[in-house]
């Protein structure tokens, strides 16, 4: 709180921007958003369709839900160990996002000059770019799993004369290309506007298809494909 921007409101809600002018009802549809949204991520559905039974689906999703929530109580901590420790002043000189806070504090806990300050930035950052290129590299997979089962099916796949593993090799290839052209059109974009648009869809498209399709049997396609231009088109306007 101390080496804060704002000691007296450090532990108060409504310092962070995305909550300015929000109010109460603001701030919970966004923790709303966010906590549905993480739930129905790819990385986290793909476990549930892998799984052999569904003991094996509860226990692989649990194991998931498990490491998430470990994720980001250490996220937390170390928000909060860089703002004891390198201060926000410096934290915001960097970057006004905090993005670069967990380098700085890597930076700051050894001796300047050390073997091991070294050691210890190198690590951090290669954690966090693995951290990132595992959560591309599952969500593509998830995609491309869904566009070979769901948009082609068997019957697609035998009129292109192809097999399952070489349509699952040209979707990940389509739909990396179609991420690279969607990167560059949106790069000017803040990351948290963009992460709280892909969290959006998730809550508003996933998740009611999901309870949908457990809880009502008269849901068909025509209800899902419905219910996901209707969700797009609210979170995009």
């Amino acid at each position: 709180m101390d080496k804060s921007v704002s000691p007296g409101g450090y532990l108060s809600p409504g310092l962070w921007e995305h909550f300015a002018g929000g109010g109460p009802l603001g701030t919970l549809s966004d923790h709303i958003v966010v906590v549905l949204g993480t739930a129905m991520m790819p990385h986290l559905l793909l476990r549930v369709s892998a799984g052999r039974d569904a003991p094996a689906a509860r226990r692989s999703l649990s194991v998931a839900v498990g490491l998430t929530g470990l994720f980001y109580l250490l996220l937390s901590t170390t928000g909060f160990a860089a703002a004891a420790v390198v201060g926000s002043g410096r934290i915001g000189a960097v970057d006004v996002k905090g993005q670069g806070a967990p380098l700085l504090l890597a930076s700051e806990v050894l001796p300047h000059h050390s073997t091991g300050r070294v050691v210890l930035i190198t690590l951090v950052a290669c954690v966090a770019f693995l951290a990132v290129l595992t959560a591309v590299a599952s969500v593509t997979f998830t995609a491309a799993v869904s566009v070979t089962r769901d948009l082609l099916g068997r019957n697609g796949r035998a009129r292109i004369g192809i097999g399952e593993p070489a349509v699952l090799r040209l979707s990940v290839v389509a739909l990396c290309a179609v991420s690279l052209l969607l990167t560059t059109a949106v790069h000017r974009y803040p990351v948290e506007f963009l992460l709280t648009f892909s969290l959006s869809l998730a809550a508003t498209c996933v998740f009611p298809a999901v309870v949908y399709s457990f809880l009502w049997t008269g849901f068909n396609r025509d209800g899902l494909l419905w219910l996901v231009y209707g969700g797009l088109s609210l979170c995009t306007s």
